[in-house]
């Protein structure tokens, strides 16, 4: 039941995004739209941007998997732009309000972890200390979703072919170039 209540929250608030930004929606506004009480939204969420977190965080164990290979990492990331532009009013809503950076949180929380399952996949990676990996997994997952929110921030255009090509030659290769380098220093 618990996770049925969240989806309904969640389906408001994204049916909400699709006419106004987040920071113009209440709490009551997702409530009365989801036939519930305040008490009701308070006992799974502690405000809208932590509804907001939860139903991305849930979309993207929707579209991608949990580990993304070499080979597939270029379909994947596709798949995530795709999301974003089937989904681009409540994505340029969420981006245009107050509270942007949960969006940048998200998409670090995404990505970071499937960069890192990038790394380990590369020769030698294991002999990079943790520490080092962690700053080396936070420069590409900056980078990427910094891509991703720029593109969002210029409207999100609809040719994004060009884009992805550009990143999957800069990341063919970099990774175990940058460990090589990390380990000869």
């Amino acid at each position: 039941m618990s996770n049925t209540t969240k989806r309904m929250l969640a389906m408001s608030l994204k049916s909400l995004l699709t006419k106004t930004t987040l920071d113009n929606i209440t709490i009551q506004d997702i409530v009365d739209d989801a036939e519930v009480s305040r008490k009701t939204f308070y006992y799974h969420f502690q405000d809208i941007y932590d509804l907001m977190e939860w139903t991305l965080m849930e979309e993207q164990k929707r579209l991608l998997p949990e580990a993304i290979t070499l080979e597939n990492w270029q379909q994947e990331i596709t798949k995530v732009y795709a999301y974003l532009q089937e989904n681009r009013a409540l994505i340029l809503n969420a981006y245009h309000s107050i509270q942007r950076e949960t969006l940048e949180n998200v998409l670090m929380r995404i990505l970071a972890p499937r960069i890192e399952g990038l790394f380990r996949l590369q020769p030698d990676s294991d002999l990079i200390s943790d520490e080092d990996r962690r700053f080396l997994v936070d420069i590409y997952a900056f980078g990427l979703s910094g891509m991703i929110l720029r593109w969002i921030g210029s409207g999100m255009p609809d040719d994004i072919a060009p884009t992805i090509n550009h990143l999957f030659r800069f990341f063919s290769g970099s990774l175990e170039d940058v460990i090589r380098r990390h380990l000869h220093e």
